[in-house]
């Protein structure tokens, strides 16, 4: 049975100023693919002054584009300015091209590791896009995941090299993150080749071999193509998201769309599979989160136990609001307690060592922006908690913000 939470979280139109105007267009265009917004909504939004540059900006940061797009040309195109379609139109048809440019590689690659008896399960990208959105053209992917197991991660490894694929960071952290960043020559293409799927450094663990067991098979393009069954699925979808803070809207749509998708799944398994119950605030916040944004119906088991904890529907809107400040993006994992999400069943120690790991975490980018001799490895930590601080415009009041979560 599914339901409606009563909560209205969004703002009057007339009430938004120029950047919410944005925001709440992308939103809406979502939405209306959702079947929670109406094209008299969209419309509304369209005659109004927009920065269409931010916007488009917005929508290709949040990975949403396509979904962003099509909703426009499904509704008013129109109300599109001009000379805002042409560009609108041809940037559209690359990133499609991008997807089925990815989606034969894809299929060459699982052909290649059949040939040599290895058992590969994609997921994300492709996957997800026919399994739940049921629709290429509107979940843009820009790299191929792929799952094998343990013993044939080596082995598959080797096979990419020999079609002319690259590790990227030369086996680098490869145990901790369960993963290989394979690049393809020319460049064009990425695979993240992984025998697990959750890096050591998150703070939950699962176990991988339970995902080859209930396989489901789904038809694309004429190729029958094994993935996760529908609670793997709906627990991955919560796990990448939550992985990612939740600091994508493509993150949410994905969910939202397992949850359209599923609404009977055995929530309860979708749950163990996370490592999780039901008294877990961070699965009962993602749920929240994702209905604040999207409006989506919730199935009633998870409505009813969502309502024990009335404390996190003011904490999903809290995170809308940040969006509508533009403090959601490409950059935004760390701040305004996206981060620090994960940590709401943690004591003051356990929130300080993730908030140290978090900070002190030295990683590529780190090394690219300052270029240090080996014997100078410990200079790192300070300059990249000067680089953070700077990046994400680290100030009193965010730092206030990161202090009473931890306190509290």
């Amino acid at each position: 049975m599914i339901a409606n939470l009563t909560q209205n979280t969004d703002a009057p139109i007339s009430s938004l100023n120029q950047s919410n105007r944005e925001a709440e267009l992308l939103l809406c265009c979502i939405r209306y693919h959702f079947g929670t917004a109406t094209s008299s909504e969209i419309a509304h939004l369209l005659r109004t002054e927009l920065d269409w540059d931010y916007l488009i900006q917005k929508a290709a940061e949040h990975n949403v584009f396509l979904l962003f797009y099509q909703s426009l040309k499904q509704t008013h195109p129109e109300l599109i300015p001009p000379s805002i379609a042409a560009p609108l139109q041809i940037q559209a048809q690359t990133r499609l091209a991008r997807n089925l440019f990815l989606t034969k590689e894809l299929f060459q690659i699982l052909d290649l590791f059949a040939t040599h008896d290895i058992q590969a399960i994609p997921f994300k990208g492709l996957i997800w896009a026919a399994l739940v959105y049921g629709n290429m053209g509107v979940r843009e992917f820009c790299d191929l995941d792929i799952l094998v197991r343990p013993a044939d991660f080596s082995k598959a490894k080797e096979l990419l090299m020999q079609q002319g694929y690259h590790d990227k960071y030369l086996g680098a952290k490869e145990p901790e993150n369960a993963q290989v960043q394979m690049v393809r020559q020319d460049g064009k293409v990425n695979i993240d080749l992984h025998f697990g799927l959750i890096s050591e450094q998150f703070y939950r663990r699962l176990d991988t071999e339970s995902f080859f067991e209930e396989l489901q098979t789904i038809s694309i393009a004429g190729k029958t193509v094994l993935t996760f069954s529908p609670e793997n699925s709906v627990a991955l979808g919560y796990l990448h998201g939550m992985k990612d803070s939740w600091g994508l809207l493509k993150r949410l749509c994905d969910f939202a769309a397992f949850i359209r998708k599923y609404p009977d799944v055995d929530w309860q398994n979708v749950m163990a599979r996370c490592e999780t119950t039901e008294s877990d605030r961070n699965f009962l916040l993602a749920i929240l989160i994702t209905q604040t944004y999207l409006q989506i119906p919730l199935p009633e088991q998870l409505l009813e136990k969502t309502k024990q904890f009335s404390e996190l529907s003011k904490i999903a809107e809290q995170h809308k609001q940040l969006f509508y400040r533009a403090e959601l993006g490409a950059k935004c994992h760390l701040l305004g307690g996206l981060r620090l999400f994960p940590m709401m069943e943690m004591g003051f120690w356990g929130k300080a060592r993730y908030c140290a790991g978090v900070a002190l975490n030295v990683n590529e980018r780190d090394k690219e922006t300052f270029a240090l001799p080996r014997f100078l490895f410990f200079v790192y930590y300070p300059l990249r908690i000067i680089r953070l601080l700077k990046t994400y415009k680290i100030g009193k009041e965010k730092l206030a913000f990161i202090w009473n979560f931890l306190s509290r």
